[in-house]
């Protein structure tokens, strides 16, 4: 009867094999993991950017409103009110340029767009804070409504510039812009339109 030492070659394939299989199984962990960030950023993402484009349209509803109550002292610099445009937003209402009561309206943007510069969104009392219900966002969404001056009523029509602004001739121009973070604040939206207000509206 023969005798057979075992040699431990079946324990160290064994060992090898299961290590294979844990590496396998921890990078298939890893791709699900990377996978549900994938799809929760781009939820995240698409809440923000959707919040955005409701609040763009809340603005411009606002903006139609400020047509039809639109008066040259809000534009002064000695304003004092909730209705005051100023260089750096009240309350979302921003106006950079020239529209003393005897001259033409100008706009002079400043060189940093308003949109861009980060404090209109973090600072408070900049931008307007949406009246919509955004429960699942981290914080409200905000708006600005710039005051562009005036064009033409009738894009065929070119009227002479005037003082007696606002004539049937003349329209208001708005930009609006729009903010909103998502969920988790990772994901930020922005929206912007230029809105045209025929005084008859």
């Amino acid at each position: 009867m023969k005798s057979y030492r075992q040699k431990g070659n079946v324990l160290v394939v064994t060992l090898i094999l299961l290590l294979v299989f844990t590496m396998l199984g921890t990078a298939s962990i890893g791709d699900v993991s990377l996978n549900q960030r994938i799809s929760a950023n781009y939820r995240d993402g698409n809440i923000s950017f959707q919040a955005a484009e409701a609040v763009l349209k809340e603005a411009e509803e606002v903006a139609l409103g400020l047509g039809a109550t639109h008066e040259w002292v809000n534009f002064e610099a000695a304003c004092n009110g909730d209705d005051c445009f100023t260089t750096t937003c009240n309350g979302g209402l921003c106006f950079n340029g020239d529209y003393p009561a005897a001259n033409d309206c100008a706009s002079n943007p400043p060189s940093t767009p308003l949109w861009m510069d980060a404090s209109t969104w973090e600072s408070a009392g900049v931008a307007a804070v949406s009246a919509l219900d955004f429960s699942s966002l981290s914080e409200s969404p905000r708006y600005i409504i710039e005051f562009m001056c005036f064009i033409p009523s009738d894009p065929v029509n070119t009227p002479n510039p005037t003082s007696n602004y606002p004539s049937p001739e003349w329209s208001y121009m708005y930009r609006i812009t729009a903010y909103s973070k998502g969920e988790g604040s990772g994901s930020i939206s922005m929206v912007q339109s230029t809105y045209k207000v025929d005084p008859n509206d």
